[in-house]
């Protein structure tokens, strides 16, 4: 039962989406479809990258009362994946935009 946690199940996802992403780009000739392709592939990393930075057990960073001051570092998650995460989405939606008008 240990491999069907949330963390696996996601990691596995994040997996199939680059694979199907990378199939799309590879595969297709149409532009809009290898598009199509990268985006997913794109989404595919970022579910990667943020399943990869859970940790069960701890909370957000949020620093308020639930947390306290004592013993922050062992409550909660590293914040740096997800600020990665949301600059990545936000450069593959401009990456994306550009090459949609381009075309």
């Amino acid at each position: 039962m240990k491999y069907f946690s949330l963390e696996y199940i996601s990691i596995i996802t994040g997996f199939l989406l680059v694979v199907i992403g990378i199939w799309g780009i590879l595969t297709q000739k149409n532009i809009i479809k290898m598009i199509i392709g990268f985006t997913i592939f794109d989404t595919g990393l970022h579910v990667i990258m943020v399943s990869i930075a859970y940790v069960r057990g701890k909370t957000a960073p949020i620093l308020d009362d639930a947390v306290g001051i004592k013993d922050v570092a062992d409550k909660i998650v590293d914040p740096v994946p997800q600020a990665l995460v949301l600059t990545a989405i936000v450069i593959g939606l401009g990456v994306t935009a550009n090459v949609s008008l381009c075309n």
